[in-house]
């Protein structure tokens, strides 16, 4: 009995089916419609007033819509100072989300799963972390900086 009741308690900390697609939708429409991308395919800009037009508004897009402007008013963005992907992504987003979320986002490969298309597969790795979290703004952040850190580490 003590058993099933442990391996009831862990699936119950697994996303649904529901909520997997629910955010794998979101983060394709981030990165194939809210999103414009480099050569490469990282995106370099991101449109969060479509983003909230669809999904509505949340503090997490007002940071990241802040952030934005921010970057496109400086001509050096402080969040691209270092040359290596992982420094900037914690530079740009530990703030918002926490070092060890936005870290293990990354390590766990969601960047690359967008941009291979597999939407279900960073869903699930968005759920794991988002404890708290705006979905929405915490994908459409990670997505941004992912790009933008792509791309600078590769100039």
């Amino acid at each position: 009995i003590s058993q099933t009741r442990i391996a009831n308690a862990q699936n119950s900390n697994l996303p649904s089916k529901e909520e997997i697609n629910k955010t794998a939708s979101i983060i394709k429409f981030i990165y194939e419609e809210a999103s414009t991308k480099d050569g490469n395919g990282n995106i370099i800009d991101i449109d969060v007033q479509k983003i909230e037009k669809k999904y509505h508004n949340s503090k997490e897009l007002e940071s990241l819509k802040e952030e934005i402007n921010t970057i496109k008013s400086t001509l050096t963005p402080r969040s691209f100072s270092d040359k290596k992907f992982m420094s900037c992504i914690k530079s740009a987003v530990a703030d918002q989300f926490g070092v060890g979320v936005v870290k293990s986002i990354m390590e766990g490969g969601f960047y690359t799963y967008m941009k291979k298309k597999a939407y279900k597969e960073a869903a699930k790795l968005i759920l794991k972390f988002a404890i708290g979290s705006n979905i929405v703004g915490l994908s459409a952040f990670v997505a941004y900086y992912g790009g933008k850190c792509a791309a600078h580490a590769n100039s």
